[in-house]
Parts: structure tokens; C-alpha cells; sequence
């Protein structure tokens, strides 16, 4: 299993769409830059061709969304782990998904864990 920490918090799926093209690139590229940081890029974690993963994504925030906002916010952080080739595609026949949120106001951060599944 991959545990990937990151200290930041994905914005809501309002604020997303609410976001410039250009602006949501660059949030996109962001997540790139801190996955890289914190070494997920590594080849013993790339995907093969076809392969399903389990995906268990974990935002601890300083205020709750509703679960449409909370999923819809991640999509840039799932596209981004597919550029780096974390998971195969994001759709429901590659990926399992689960989403999860907690109150933790002073330390907000996305948490993000990766299983071989099947």
C-alpha cells in the first residue's frame, strides 16, 4: 500500500467549477509538484496496463462539505494520479474509490492511500 500525505486541502467541487481553465491547470500541475515531493512517483508504484486500484482518499479540513462537493472537489487529485500513472483511469471499472472527511482545524491536509485491489 502507497500512503501519500499531503498539506493540502482539495477545494469543493463549487469552487472548482467556479475556477478559470488556466487556474484549474495550475492546481492540477500544483498536486503534480507535491506528489512529487513526497516521492509517489517512484516506479514501484506505477500501474500496469489494466490493472485496478483501490483508492481511499481521506481530506481533514477545517470545515466539512457535503459529499457531492467533497467527490467532485477530488477530480483534479484523481486526474493528477493518473498523469503519474498511480492509477490506470479513473473511471468506476479501474478505480475504487472511497472518500472520507474529518474536522481537524489545525492541521488540514489530504491523505491519500493506494492499494492493488481486484
Amino acid at each position: 500500500m502507497l500512503k501519500i500525505i499531503l498539506p493540502i486541502v482539495t477545494p469543493s467541487l463549487n469552487v472548482l467549477l467556479n475556477m478559470h481553465f488556466r487556474d484549474r491547470m495550475k492546481l492540477k500541475r500544483n498536486y503534480g509538484w507535491e506528489l512529487i515531493a513526497v516521492n509517489a512517483h517512484d516506479d514501484e508504484y506505477k500501474v500496469e496496463w489494466g490493472e485496478k486500484r483501490k483508492v481511499h482518499f481521506i481530506s481533514y479540513r477545517v470545515r466539512l462539505l457535503d459529499d457531492d462537493n467533497l467527490i467532485g472537489g477530488f477530480k483534479a487529485m484523481r486526474d493528477c494520479l493518473e498523469d503519474m500513472k498511480l492509477i490506470f483511469m479513473d473511471s468506476p471499472e479501474y478505480l475504487i474509490s472511497k472518500y472520507e472527511q474529518f474536522l481537524d482545524p489545525a492541521n488540514p491536509r489530504t491523505e491519500i492511500r493506494i492499494e492493488k485491489g481486484g
